[in-house]
């Protein structure tokens, strides 16, 4: 029993074609950034590579051979001209290929130059949000100590805790509340620049909201 198998090669670059939706394009780059996903499809065209090392020759005379079983005393000249035809499409097909790489990279590297600046003031501000946002880490777990610190000081210095309790311990309920809330944003928008650099090729500024970036 012979088993079809549709060995299909697509000679366009999807991410380049007007035919898909810009959601089925993002996919498309979710796909191609997991590694686990790569990972397979190297699996895929590794087999298929096999298949046709094994099976390719037989499998190309057999259908020139049907192509020009009728053609009588022609027949040797049929085969000939089958196959010649067949390598002519796998030629053509392949320039089409790398035509349609060629053309998809031209136009990465455009979009590149052209956001360079945006992206370099993304890249500039990730940098500065982390050391901001572990400092107020350090604030918020140390907390309990720094209200601690500031109460002993005051009993040192001989105040009641009727007084102590008057005057406030600082850092209060309300500086923690504030540090939890600017940690927030600050995450919030380390997502946002990280979810930009993350839409390349194509880098969708519309991520970054009304904050500037470069």
């Amino acid at each position: 029993m012979t088993k079809q198998v549709d060995h299909y090669v697509s000679t366009t670059v999807l991410l380049d074609h007007d035919a898909y939706p810009a959601s089925l394009k993002r996919l498309y780059v979710e796909a191609l950034r997991n590694k686990s996903i790569t990972y397979a499809v190297e699996n895929v065209v590794a087999a298929r590579q096999a298949l046709l090392d094994e099976a390719g020759f037989t499998s190309e005379l057999q259908h020139a051979v049907l192509a020009a079983a009728n053609d009588g005393d022609r027949f040797h000249l049929a085969v000939l001209e089958t196959l010649h035809e067949r390598e002519l499409d796998f030629l053509a097909l392949r320039e089409d290929a790398r035509e349609a790489q060629r053309a998809w990279k031209a136009k990465c590297e455009a979009r590149y130059e052209e956001i360079r600046p945006t992206l370099t003031g993304v890249m500039r501000e990730l940098l500065d949000l982390d050391p901001q946002a572990k400092a107020i880490e350090a604030r918020i777990s140390g907390f309990a100590r720094a209200q601690a610190d500031t109460r002993e000081r005051y009993q040192t210095a001989g105040l009641s805790e009727a007084e102590i309790d008057a005057i406030g311990v600082k850092p209060g309920e309300a500086d923690l509340a504030e540090w939890r809330r600017e940690l927030a944003r600050i995450r919030e928008r380390e997502a946002q620049l990280d979810s930009f650099i993350k839409s390349g090729p194509w880098y969708d500024e519309s991520i970054l909201g009304t904050e500037a970036s470069a």
